[in-house]
């Protein structure tokens, strides 16, 4: 049944949301959000926030299929509400450069149980900052 999902999943064209203003924030419930924009060169990005999709508060329509159109998947933690849909928008993406933005400790914990390879992260650690060209990323403490 997993397997067959999967592949489903992976045979999905790149689905992505029409934007209603120059720069869109969308709560996907719980600590879950999407910010997407067009760049400078008028690529359609899309950065994601702790989704975790199984929460009461995400959209049926977000529930259905996991997004497939990520460019930047951020975990703010490697429990599993905020850190549960990262790896399946990385793993059934479309997005040829999409990233897995979290620390080293929990992007190691992310591959061993989740099998995604590691050239899909961007392992950063809290007071550090990675521009991406489209976005620039800093880790900040969470307390």
């Amino acid at each position: 049944m997993a397997m067959q999902k999967q592949k489903e999943m992976m045979e999905q064209p790149l689905k992505e949301e029409a934007l209603k203003g120059k720069v869109d924030l969308k709560w996907m419930g719980h600590a879950g959000f999407k910010i997407h924009f067009l760049d400078a060169e008028n690529v359609h990005r899309n950065i994601y926030i702790d989704v975790w999709a199984d929460n009461k508060d995400c959209s049926p329509e977000d529930k259905k299929d996991c997004p497939n159109d990520a460019d930047l998947c951020l975990v703010s933690s490697g429990d599993t509400m905020t850190s549960f849909h990262a790896p399946f928008m990385i793993a059934t993406g479309k997005k040829e450069t999409r990233k897995l933005i979290c620390t080293s400790e929990t992007g190691l914990f992310i591959t061993s149980i989740r099998g995604i390879a590691p050239s899909f992260f961007g392992k950063m650690q809290p007071g550090g900052s990675k521009d991406f060209g489209f976005a620039k990323i800093t880790m900040v403490h969470g307390e």
